[in-house]
């Protein structure tokens, strides 16, 4: 459960309540303020890569975020390995004239398979 706070902290409203069953809106909103909310030992998401603007992020559930948006295909929050021998490997926004937002993959070696969603 999320508050919002006047100048004074005092409660105006609530910003948003997050059930203990949704780990990746925990895990978004620990990476936002730097505590580990839910007991896990982890406070928020991992890099797993640095480069660009944006960076590639995961939770302890392997979900992967881009900065602390959810990566979605369809509907389903995705893991790096959310595809049969492809691995998440970097994310960037070029904007909308220069590509827009691009997930990289990288095929795993010992992995003949082609893309599919598990």
């Amino acid at each position: 459960l999320t508050w919002q706070l006047n100048d004074n902290w005092q409660r105006t409203g609530q910003v948003d309540y997050i059930t203990q069953g949704n780990p990746g809106l925990t895990n978004v909103k620990e990476a936002t303020f730097g505590t580990d909310i839910d007991g896990d030992g982890d406070a928020g998401l991992s890099e797993l890569e640095t480069g660009g603007n944006v960076l590639l992020k995961q939770d302890a559930a392997g979900l992967i975020y881009a900065n602390n948006s959810p990566i979605l295909y369809s509907s389903t929050h995705i893991t790096a390995s959310h595809f049969a021998g492809w691995t998440a490997v970097a994310v960037e926004d070029f904007g909308a004239a220069s590509g827009g937002k691009q997930l990289v993959f990288k095929k795993r070696k010992w992995c003949t398979s082609h893309m599919a969603a598990k």
